[in-house]
């Protein structure tokens, strides 16, 4: 072999290896890309699992809040009631039954909603 077909092999050779260069360059490039778009989807799940379960908290607490405020309505109702002279006519006595009925269907729609919740599929 002559020199000359040793370069023309070189030269033929040379746009090969940049070429396969390149592309290397290219995927290593969008595998790292990819790493982080997956750690950033990862990271963002991570933060709408905790802002769900603040969110789930939260309602909790207002639950609860609604609760306690309902039974000291409850217990100011009945006390006023008691008082002689203080001539309750029969709202009070609707609106205490109201708030029961109101407190019942709550109660039955958070057990029915737990229920769901443990036959329900993920």
């Amino acid at each position: 072999m002559s020199i000359i077909d040793w370069l023309s092999l070189l030269i033929s050779a040379i746009p090969a290896a940049l070429v396969g260069f390149l592309f290397g360059w290219v995927e290593k490039r969008l595998s790292k890309l990819d790493e982080k778009r997956t750690k950033a989807q990862k990271e963002r799940e991570k933060r709408n699992q905790e802002a769900e379960r603040i969110r789930q908290q939260q309602m909790l607490f207002l639950v609860q809040m609604q609760e306690a405020i309902a039974a000291l309505s409850t217990a100011t109702a009945k006390a006023v009631q008691r008082i002689p002279d203080a001539h309750c006519n029969g709202d009070m006595s609707r609106a205490l039954e109201y708030a029961r009925h109101i407190k019942q269907s709550q109660r039955d729609f958070l057990q029915q909603q737990g229920i769901k919740h443990i036959y329900e599929d993920d």
